[in-house]
């Protein structure tokens, strides 16, 4: 798996380098609020996320590119006290499509590639996402599944895009 992440990187300095003439790419920072579904649900609450991704539009309604995902839930107790948190943590290979050129731009995207919760090996997983994109502002929501390991969250975001 490592040496397939590391091809991926390769590929994407690349392909940076040989379109680095093209003003194409897009970085998107942002955050929101994850729900634990399935069988996280069952010992996590709802919490955050922080996002952070880089895209480039190989067309101007189609774009590749990667996102890391961190996602902090808290545990549930039946006591009251403070029994600790879950984190997971994504990296992400990226396809978008929008349906517009112009003002409100609805998306749909596939997210694909590793996760990793506490002291977890990690695994394999996906991320259908859809969303709102307007000027520089993103909404969106997307269903992240690992199922190996029974967890699976909804992730309701937004994020503001700079374009490079």
């Amino acid at each position: 798996m490592k040496k397939i992440l590391l091809a991926l990187a390769i590929a994407s300095a690349t392909a940076a380098t040989a379109q680095s003439q093209s003003s194409s790419w897009d970085v998107s920072i942002g955050g929101g609020v994850t729900i634990p579904t399935s069988k996280a649900a069952e010992y996590c609450e709802t919490g955050a996320n922080v996002i952070a991704n880089a895209t480039y539009s190989i067309t101007p309604m189609l774009a590749l590119g990667g996102e890391i995902n961190y996602a902090y839930l808290h545990d549930k107790t039946t006591t009251g006290a403070n029994i600790g948190h879950t984190n997971f943590v994504a990296f992400l290979v990226k396809g978008m499509c929008t349906f517009t050129q112009k003002g409100i731009r609805p998306y749909v995207a596939l997210n694909a590639g590793w996760y990793k919760a506490h002291d977890d090996p990690g695994e394999l997983g996906y991320a259908p996402e859809v969303g709102l994109r307007y000027r520089s502002i993103s909404l969106g929501t997307s269903y992240h599944v690992a199922t190996s390991q029974g967890f699976e969250y909804l992730e309701i975001s937004a994020r503001y895009t700079f374009s490079l």
